[in-house]
């Protein structure tokens, strides 16, 4: 299922291979050029080639994407683990932290992060970070409550196995499916967050190609190169859509 879901996105980036622009070479007499022949997707402001530059937008929400997932994923499901583990005290109190960074407009967050230090993939991935730990914290919590009780868990434990190896070797592989669900929808918020932010100005700086960027642009000519607006939204579109269909299918698939 996953190598199905998986099929569009590795033929844009093999036609990305083959293709035979550059995101990057400048052609200012082709400037706001409608699409023709094998440019069928046309030219941006600084003529450079659209659909090259929105092949590699994709591949720029992507890797933004990964890396929030791995960061937040790491936090949060730690957290999510020790809290649902040991409750009580520990429990409230790293529960009540949640809470707090919860209640923080994430995009707010992130802009105030990103406006504050250099326009890079690294600080953007950070910045989206920071708040979005908390959905595998509180999930990771809720299914630990549930695991812990079962026999298996309370054998384990009787029989003298450390708390740190029934967490990772019992609990943690048997909430992996619901967290890689969470994982999935986490994704498509940070790459909804990377191109608000790059549309705001405050994501990544040009000339890196950013979907969010070369939105920005189409907004600002969308009367005389529509194409710029039409074709980048259809890009971010189709990311979205696959993740998102992945992860609603997977759903159901854990809620049967």
């Amino acid at each position: 299922m996953r190598l199905r879901y998986s099929i569009p996105l590795a033929l844009l980036f093999v036609m990305a291979l083959f293709y035979p622009y550059d995101p990057y070479t400048m052609s200012i007499e082709k400037a706001y050029h409608a699409p023709f022949g094998s440019a069928f997707m046309g030219f941006d402001g600084l003529g450079r080639d659209l659909f090259s530059r929105i092949v590699y937008g994709m591949g720029t929400s992507l890797i933004v994407a990964f890396g929030v997932v791995s960061i937040a994923s790491v936090i949060g499901i730690s957290i999510g683990l020790v809290s649902g583990w040991c409750g009580g005290m520990i429990d409230n109190v790293l529960m009540r932290f949640a809470d707090i960074v919860l209640s923080l407009p994430g995009i707010l967050v992130a802009v105030m992060f990103v406006a504050l230090s250099e326009p890079s993939i690294f600080n953007i991935v950070l910045a989206l970070s920071l708040t979005g730990w908390v959905g595998f914290a509180r999930l990771a919590r809720v299914q630990t409550q549930v695991i812990k009780k079962a026999d298996f868990v309370t054998a384990s434990s009787l029989l003298g196995v450390s708390s740190f190896r029934v967490l990772f070797k019992h609990v943690l592989p048997n909430i992996s499916t619901v967290l890689f669900v969470e994982g999935l929808f986490t994704a498509i918020g940070a790459m909804m967050a990377e191109a608000g932010l790059s549309f705001l100005g405050v994501g990544l700086a040009p000339p890196t190609p950013s979907l969010g960027g070369l939105l920005k642009e189409g907004a600002r000519v969308i009367m005389i190169a529509p194409h710029i607006v039409i074709f980048s939204g259809v890009g971010l579109g189709v990311l979205l859509l696959l993740f998102s269909y992945l992860g609603e299918r997977l759903k159901l698939k854990v809620s049967r």
